[in-house]
């Protein structure tokens, strides 16, 4: 039934820009956020399994605080890359 679909047509366009562009920069984003958790020291892991921090609080209380401006920067890049998405997708 996916095959019947016109993807180019005015009607699916959108639907179709979106769904090529969450797959182009899934891959982009990955590497952004797995670079940013590599750069974590292992010792602040240690030193937290020591005092007793469970799985839970090592990430919200670790991870995400050293890699939000990873998330910031994808955030921006991703609003950027959406909004001109939506412009060529008007103008299509």
């Amino acid at each position: 039934q996916l095959a019947n679909i016109k993807w180019a047509s005015p009607d699916y366009i959108f639907m179709s820009m979106l769904i090529a562009y969450s797959f182009s920069n899934v891959g982009y984003f990955m590497v952004m956020f797995c670079a940013s958790m590599e750069s974590i020291p292992s010792t602040l892991y240690d030193s937290a399994s020591i005092d007793g921090a469970n799985s839970f609080d090592k990430f919200f209380k670790i991870t995400i605080p050293l890699i939000l401006n990873a998330i910031k920067s994808a955030i921006v890049i991703w609003s950027i890359e959406a909004f001109g998405m939506f412009v060529w997708s008007q103008i299509c």
